[in-house]
């Protein structure tokens, strides 16, 4: 996280701006429903953050343990900070950071606001509370199955994302077939299959990730302006082209 950002702790915001921001987050508006006694304890341990245009918030290749939730502004998405081939974006309402969390890896893109940005704010979460399974000393049990239900729903909305970009490229998707729970709600046993389930969607998801990349800019599918900077490194000597 770059220095020069401002961080607020949840605690400094008054409930009447805090909470609207709170609903606008799915997961914390079924914590606020279902489990509120919960939301004193997470958000010990969240955090507002604004990030002046063109800041990194995550780099390739490096580790942290927080999760994103974009509140305002529009966030550009690199293979890696140096060659800036800017591959995608991240808007207001999406979650980002979850994929290197729920697979224990080091940051696998670079993400920095947007230089068209007049302000960039984020709601951060340390994953922390989330990462032990049947430790209750830390979030409840139910509240790490909303979390992680929360979760495979966003991973499932990028997987019909990804079908829907590259429908004949069938051997992405053959491997994406998982097993229905089918064992009592709420126990520990669907606890383990979520996180199983989301391990295993964050997966295939990394995979593609890559196997995409080259397959949007090939088929001109990145965003229009994501290909005019890479069309523009191209014409200045700054990138190769694909052989």
């Amino acid at each position: 996280m770059p220095r020069n950002n401002k961080k607020l702790r949840i605690k400094d915001v008054p409930d009447w701006i805090i909470f609207p921001i709170l609903n606008s987050i799915p997961f914390f508006k079924n914590i606020l429903r279902k489990n509120p006694e919960q939301l004193d304890y997470l958000l010990t341990h969240s955090e507002i953050v604004d990030i002046p245009p063109g800041d990194v918030i995550i780099r390739k290749g490096e580790c942290d343990n927080w999760i994103y939730f974009v509140i305002q502004g529009l966030l550009s998405v690199y293979t890696d900070e140096l060659s800036k081939n800017l591959i995608s974006y991240i808007r207001p309402g999406e979650l980002f950071g979850e994929i290197a969390m729920i697979r224990e890896l080091e940051r696998q893109s670079t993400v920095c606001a947007d230089l068209n940005n007049k302000r960039v704010v984020l709601f951060r979460i340390d994953f922390s509370p989330f990462d032990t399974l049947n430790n209750s000393d830390n979030a409840t049990r139910k509240t790490k199955l909303i979390f992680y239900r929360a979760v495979i729903d966003i991973l499932t909305r990028r997987v019909r994302s990804f079908e829907t970009d590259f429908s004949d490229e069938t051997d992405m998707f053959e491997s994406l077939i998982y097993k229905k729970f089918t064992g009592r709600k709420s126990t520990e046993k669907e606890l383990d299959y979520l996180y199983e389930k989301a391990k295993y969607f964050a997966k295939m998801l990394n995979e593609w990730d890559q196997k995409a990349e080259q397959l949007k800019e090939i088929r001109g599918l990145m965003p229009k302006q994501a290909a005019l900077n890479n069309l523009t490194s191209l014409l200045d000597g700054k990138m190769e082209s694909h052989k």
